[in-house]
């Protein structure tokens, strides 16, 4: 089969065939686990209004308690919680081919210009979902490009705040760990508490969610402590672990209390808004519930469009071809109850 140049085709056929090639485009997948904080959400055209997406929380009483003869059953409470919107923002850019490079364009370097174009976009929309997670101590931040993306979960508070608020209740909580521990032993101590004795809902009652998920930056002192910490073994012999004819390990048998207890998810979110490496942040990590579609955080990736290309705009006095393409999405935090932070500055 021959690689026909595109310059053979009519404007209507470039089109068909910019529309088939972004229709089977597959998004890379990043280099890290971004992506798996979020809820990803599709969401029904009836449920957009005004460029948003409303997120709605109804807080109901836990508690049951003694009925006795002749009194009436305890009342328990249900009221309407925190609403967040979550609006839609897009990510776009556009690929000119000038006269001589279009009269020099085949179909496969029509697809490798369609698919970077995409690829472009989607690398965009990982780099806020990855800025969305490293800036979310503050209440937002704006982009390059002017636009400003939303940091703040549905109480008003940062994503990590020490003034979390409860609806229903003057109580407020922290998912910032307190003095920003290390990865350590006692570090992790340290966060497995904040779900023990922090976590509770708008009622100020306290709730059962069990940590599952350590998440660190891709910095390789940090995952080689994490590796250490989950999967370090004690063997019964050293020097020669293989034959038993090494020494004798006086420690041997020792259990790893971790082993098996935590997934590591490496995410990068120490890069600043222009891609770049942000060293203050490098030593952060994070203690999550992510299993659970019950207790995980709720933060959302809101997939208001699939890839869209615009028709071919030809320059007709200079024969120059230029694609036009564009995504929108959005992204938010409702609560953040399920994750907590430690700001450490070093490994």
């Amino acid at each position: 089969m021959t690689d026909r140049l595109v310059s053979t085709y009519s404007t209507p056929q470039l089109n068909d065939l910019t529309i088939k090639n972004v229709n089977s485009w597959v998004p890379a997948m990043p280099s890290d686990d971004v992506y798996s904080l979020f809820r990803i959400y599709n969401p029904k055209p009836a449920e957009i209004s005004a460029g948003r997406v409303d997120f709605f929380e109804i807080n109901k009483e836990r508690g049951a308690g003694n009925k006795f003869e002749n009194q009436k059953h305890k009342v328990l409470g249900l009221a309407e919680g925190y609403k967040k919107s979550i609006y839609r923002v897009t990510a776009g850019a556009s690929r000119e081919a000038t006269d001589h490079e279009f009269k020099a364009l085949t179909e496969k370097g029509l697809t490798q210009l369609v698919v970077g174009l995409a690829d472009d976009i989607q690398e965009k929309i990982t780099l806020d979902l990855r800025n969305f997670i490293g800036l979310g101590t503050g209440t937002g931040y704006t982009t390059t490009e002017g636009q400003f993306m939303d940091t703040t979960t549905a109480d008003g508070q940062p994503m990590f705040s020490t003034t979390h608020k409860l609806k229903q209740t003057s109580q407020t909580y922290s998912n910032i760990a307190s003095g920003n521990p290390k990865i350590t032993e006692g570090g992790l101590i340290l966060m497995e508490r904040y779900f023990r004795n922090s976590v509770k809902d708008n009622y100020g009652k306290l709730i059962a969610i069990k940590p599952d998920t350590i998440i660190t930056t891709s910095d390789p002192a940090i995952v080689k402590k994490v590796n250490r910490l989950l999967n370090s073994v004690s063997p019964m012999y050293v020097n020669d672990t293989t034959s038993g004819n090494g020494t004798q390990n006086s420690n041997s048998g020792v259990v790893n209390v971790n082993r098996n207890r935590y997934s590591h998810k490496v995410v990068d979110f120490d890069y600043d808004i222009y891609g770049e490496r942000d060293a203050s942040k490098t030593f952060y990590w994070m203690l999550a519930s992510l299993k659970s579609i019950k207790t995980r955080p709720e933060l959302y990736y809101i997939k208001f469009s699939g890839m869209n290309s615009k028709p071919v705009i030809v320059d007709h006095d200079r024969g120059n071809r230029k694609w036009v393409m564009n995504k929108d999405y959005g992204i938010g935090a409702v609560n953040a109850k399920g994750m907590i932070l430690s700001k450490a500055t070093s490994a």
